[in-house]
């Protein structure tokens, strides 16, 4: 543990000393269109209240060189579409920081007055209802959250938390399970430490939000590419790493010790990458506490641009909880309801995943992503005394292949479609186990043991959405969505529609309505 230490103090000091050697920094990033996800050509990207600046080139790439070291403001300007702002971009000594801006097109009307303004939010059209997204930015400087991503939606209207020392989101008053979370497209299952599906507790992000690029949170009125949950949609999109150079940086606080890595791979590669190990089991030490628990987790992307119009990104996702609790049980005042008549408590969570995301854009209006992703998540528990650890327990392990494509396609200025189909196949193994036990007043429960292997089986959907501009100001969406289970031979059809409108410049108007619903998950079914 003392060589743990001093390797952690050596490597902080290294670092230190490393981001010194400089008084500049750089700025890259790429610049698109939010519909079509086009490049954008020759788009004016500046520092505000400096001439400091550079123009996007044919594949939407940009980069601000020898920039003095501090926090700024970033404008991406282009005829044609709104104006978006960037604030708070830190710019640190021999670093590049990454930036991306999704632009909006606007319709010119070259016979009236146009009036351009800068846009400091950004507002996905087919996401109009109860929406909140954050920036990496708002993440790094929002208070009291400890840059914890879900301790920061907790105080979002219509979200509240089971305690304080709990990050998972009960929204609108449904269970956590019934929260999709997606990262880079691929669904995660679980992502807090030390949290089990379907339990309302949960103390930790997996994801390190250095790692983040940009977060949406939909508590209701979700679009039809979404299904299978109630609640709400969490979607996180990981940044890619930098293309000029190496960015290694270590971090370490109370909740662990980490570090984050980024930079270019080949040509027209890059990677970025985040590991990070708890510190929670030194400070249960240090308190005298019978209670052990420690993380791992491992996060990363890595980006090829193919080109003709061909994008590759792998992603990597990967986390081990490990709790340990010896020398308690009952009447020693210790018990937290976990088991605490046992003497001897174990408890393994883990998960995984791994996928694709390939996007080629097949048109100048239109574009397609396939994703293609496994992922895996369980535990194990184990209960006993200190001579026989496992007198009774439980081991879940759930796999999932998911396939989906997505296609999207802007007729006209006015008027565009997407559509997709999703494929699941679905594996589950469930084993719970006790030995025989008596209780305190004499009488004896058998020994028992509950096994739950089912048949492989799959989940099957589709959806259709519209976009429609009919009047300036007036966003309409209307969508319809398939979706088949075979374990439970259900099948739901469920119709969506959702509008804005723009009363005034700071005046805007709202609506949904939808059918949603959930299939019960593996753990629910055993």
């Amino acid at each position: 543990m003392k060589f743990f230490i001093i390797f952690i103090l050596f490597f902080l000091a290294m670092n230190y000393s490393y981001t010194q050697t400089g008084k500049t920094g750089s700025i890259e990033g790429m610049v698109i269109d939010n519909d079509t996800q086009q490049p954008l050509v020759g788009v004016n990207i500046w520092i505000v209240e400096t001439q400091i600046g550079a123009a996007s080139d044919y594949n939407g790439n940009f980069t601000i060189k020898n920039i003095p070291i501090g926090t700024y403001k970033l404008k991406a300007n282009f005829i044609g579409y709104q104006n978006q702002m960037k604030t708070e971009i830190p710019v640190q000594t021999n670093r590049v920081t990454m930036v991306n801006f999704q632009l909006n097109s606007i319709i010119l009307e070259l016979d009236k007055t146009i009036e351009v303004r800068t846009n400091y939010f950004f507002k996905d059209s087919d996401k109009p209802v109860s929406i909140k997204s954050l920036t990496p930015q708002e993440i790094r400087s929002s208070t009291g959250s400890a840059e914890d991503i879900f301790r920061i939606l907790q105080a979002m209207p219509g979200v509240s938390s089971s305690g304080s020392k709990d990050a998972n989101l009960i929204v609108r008053g449904g269970a956590p399970d019934e929260n999709r979370t997606l990262l880079d497209n691929i669904e995660i299952y679980n992502p807090l430490h030390f949290a089990r599906p379907g339990a309302s507790m949960g103390v930790i992000s997996i994801i390190n939000p250095v790692l983040l690029q940009s977060v949406d949170f939909v508590t209701g009125g979700f679009p039809v590419k979404y299904s299978d949950k109630l609640s709400s949609v969490f979607e996180m999109k990981l940044k890619e790493g930098n293309r000029t150079n190496f960015n290694t940086d270590v971090n370490a606080n109370l909740g662990g010790f980490g570090v984050l890595l980024d930079g270019p791979v080949h040509d027209n590669g890059n990677i970025i990458l985040s590991v990070r190990r708890g510190f929670f089991d030194l400070l249960t030490n240090m308190m005298g506490k019978p209670i052990i628990p420690h993380y791992w987790d491992a996060v990363g992307k890595m980006s090829f641009q193919l080109g003709d119009g061909h994008k590759i990104s792998l992603l990597g996702f990967y986390y081990l909880d490990d709790l340990k609790k010896e020398g308690v049980s009952i009447g020693d005042g210790h018990g937290d309801g976990m088991g605490s008549k046992y003497d001897y408590i174990k408890r393994d969570d883990f998960g995984s995943a791994a996928g694709l995301n390939w996007q080629y854009l097949f048109s100048k209006k239109g574009y397609m992503v396939t994703t293609a992703a496994f992922t895996s998540n369980g535990w194990r528990s184990n209960f006993g005394s200190e001579l026989d650890h496992d007198q009774s327990g439980e081991q879940v392990v759930e796999k999932e292949f998911h396939l989906k494509n997505e296609v999207t396609y802007k007729i006209s200025n006015n008027f565009e479609l997407k559509g997709g189909i999703i494929y699941k196949n679905i594996n589950s193994d469930h084993y719970i186990w006790k030995e025989v036990d008596t209780t305190r007043t004499g009488h004896i429960f058998a020994a028992d043991t509950v096994d739950y292997y089912p048949p492989l089986t799959f989940k099957l959907g589709s959806f259709l959405q519209s976009i429609v501009y009919p009047i300036p100001g007036l966003t309409c969406n209307f969508g319809i969505r398939y979706d088949y289970f075979d374990y439970i031979k259900e099948a739901k059809v469920s119709p969506r529609f959702s509008f804005s409108y723009y009363l005034t410049r700071k005046l805007i108007v709202n609506g949904a309505y939808g059918h949603y619903y959930q299939t019960p998950a593996a753990y629910q079914i055993a």
